[in-house]
Formats: C-alpha cells, sequence, structure tokens
C-alpha cells in the first residue's frame, strides 16, 4: 500500500468521524421531540463515529510508527491527539448520566458536560481536519 492510499485510508476513516458525530448531534439536538427512537440513533451514530475516529487514529500510528516517523511533534497530531481523548469522553458521560446507578442529582451535571463536550468535540474535529488539510497541501494558508 503506498503512503498517499495510507494517508487516504486515514482520511476517510477521519471523515466519518466528522460526519457520524455530527449527524449524531443533529439527531440529538432536533429529532428528540419528533421520533421516540431518537436516542436510539443518537447511540448509533455517536458510537460509530467514534469506533471511525479511534480506527483512523490506530491507523495513522501505525503508519507512522513502522515508516520511522516521530509522534505528536506537528500541530495536528497534538490535536489529533487532544480531539480523540476528549471525543471519548462524551459517550462515557452519557452513559453515565443514562445509568439507573447514577444519583439523580448528580445527572443534570453529567448531561450538561456530556453535551458540552460534544459540541467541543465537533468544533475540535473541525480544527483538526483543517490542520491536516493545510499539512497535507490541500488548503494553503494565505500568508
Amino acid at each position: 500500500m503506498s503512503y498517499y492510499s495510507q494517508i487516504l485510508l486515514h482520511m476517510i476513516l477521519m471523515m466519518g468521524f466528522l460526519v457520524f458525530a455530527a449527524a449524531g448531534i443533529i439527531t440529538a439536538k432536533y429529532f428528540k421531540k419528533r421520533n421516540p427512537k431518537w436516542l436510539k440513533v443518537h447511540k448509533l451514530l455517536m458510537i460509530s463515529g467514534v469506533s471511525s475516529g479511534m480506527l483512523g487514529f490506530i491507523w495513522i500510528f501505525y503508519v507512522v510508527q513502522t515508516g520511522g516517523g516521530v509522534h505528536f511533534t506537528i500541530p495536528h497530531t497534538i490535536f489529533g491527539l487532544v480531539t480523540v481523548l476528549i471525543a471519548l469522553t462524551a459517550p462515557i458521560l452519557g452513559f453515565r448520566f443514562m445509568s439507573k446507578k447514577t444519583d439523580n442529582s448528580k445527572k443534570p451535571l453529567l448531561r450538561k458536560l456530556h453535551k458540552t463536550i460534544g459540541w467541543f468535540s465537533i468544533i475540535l474535529i473541525l480544527s483538526t481536519v483543517l490542520t491536516g488539510l493545510i499539512l497535507f497541501g490541500i488548503i494553503a494558508l494565505p500568508f
């Protein structure tokens, strides 16, 4: 597999991360009152998105490792690491606040954190995609 094919696979997996996560957030925001199955769809989309992101992260880590490169030395790679770590916390918080074992007094805070981190994850994903497109030369900076 050529280097560009390896990068392309990473890009496809990470764009899946963005698309599934955005669709999951849209489902939660706009279909909560319209469709009783919104939560199942939201969970499916978000698990698919985070899974795609993790696969993309693991794949590119492997590619860099086997190619003799150095990890986490440029903005794109640092953004990517932070994005994946923060994106993993959103579903953990979501499952935690939905759990019957969670104290009802903690649920509003957990829900707020879940929503805030979810939106923040989308912003981080977009920032990481932008730095990746700049790194790969698809987008040129005006300065």
